[in-house]
């Protein structure tokens, strides 16, 4: 299989799970093979093998008529993983609070106010990226690989829920002072303190989400662009082009 090819499927399949994550399509939103060639500018063969890594990874229900649908989240499995996570991440959470170093204290600081930047950019993939990239930093600092494994896999499920909450001004404020609340107890070694912010952080973090999730607009199943670029996708315009001449 040549590398262009592999190449472009797995450029299809970044361009749909990232909108998935940010919430551009939506929980409930139908994705149409047909419509995303056409606006992708690809043959069906790249979309529907992208379309089939979604599926495995949960994120989409492959359906008849080669279409899907974005997989809902219901409330109770939102708060259970909500639940799962304040437990993990409040042990993981007192583990650092004895390891902590004056480099790590550091980072997370850094972390902090690059968190603060990229709100203020409006970049939302970096603050999603650095949003867990602050809490990982804590969580390795348990030195246990089988727990930041498990709570890899609780990101990964709520990284798309968090979109919405994360980039609202009362959210992302709110957020902030809970994260600066828990480097200082952290610097304080204080663990009873430190598991007691990180469950409230996950709770009112899960609340914000499940409000944005009741407000939301309805949904859309409104595709990526094209894909710029490509050359299947150029040689996918060609003979559109070439079909429609003829007729």
């Amino acid at each position: 299989m040549p590398i262009a090819y592999k190449s472009l499927t797995y450029r299809v399949y970044e361009r749909l799970r990232r909108d998935i994550l940010e919430g551009k399509l939506r929980p409930g939103a139908r994705i149409k093979q047909e419509d995303l060639t056409k606006r992708l500018g690809v043959s069906r063969t790249p979309v529907r093998e992208a379309m089939q890594r979604l599926e495995t990874e949960g994120l989409i229900r492959v359906m008849r008529r080669s279409s899907a649908i974005v997989s809902e989240i219901p409330r109770r499995e939102i708060e259970e993983i909500f639940e799962l996570r304040a437990l993990l991440e409040g042990y993981a959470a007192e583990k650092a609070a004895e390891s902590l170093d004056d480099k790590a204290l550091s980072k997370l600081r850094r972390l902090i106010g690059e968190l603060d930047d990229h709100r203020s950019a409006k970049d939302v993939q970096k603050l999603l990226l650095k949003n867990e990239e602050f809490h990982r930093t804590i969580c390795s600092l348990a030195g246990n690989k089988t727990l930041l494994n498990m709570l890899e896999q609780i990101w990964r499920d709520i990284r798309r829920l968090r979109f919405n909450y994360l980039t609202t001004p009362a959210g992302h404020e709110q957020s902030t002072r809970e994260h600066k609340a828990l480097v200082d107890a952290l610097e304080r070694r204080e663990k009873d303190l430190v598991d007691k912010i990180v469950h409230e952080h996950a709770h009112r973090t899960m609340a914000g989400i499940l409000e944005t999730f009741e407000v939301r607009p309805p949904e859309s199943g409104a595709a990526p662009k094209e894909i710029p670029h490509t050359r299947e996708a150029k040689n996918t315009r060609r003979l559109r082009a070439g079909k429609t001449a003829q007729r």
